[in-house]
This record gives structure tokens, C-alpha cells and sequence, in this order.
């Protein structure tokens, strides 16, 4: 679980201020 949160902190610096719940990665938590 920590590692996904890990890859999501990532995305949201390298991609544009999207939401969070509109992320795939949440999604698949």
C-alpha cells in the first residue's frame, strides 16, 4: 500500500494537478 501512495506522490508532481480519485492508480486501490 505505502508504494502506491509512493507512485502517487510521484504522479501528481510529474502530471498536471488532476484530482486524486481521477488517478489510476487510486482506482485500483
Amino acid at each position: 500500500m505505502t508504494d502506491y501512495a509512493f507512485l502517487t506522490g510521484i504522479d501528481l508532481i510529474f502530471l498536471p494537478p488532476y484530482s486524486p480519485e481521477l488517478n489510476p492508480i487510486e482506482r485500483v486501490c
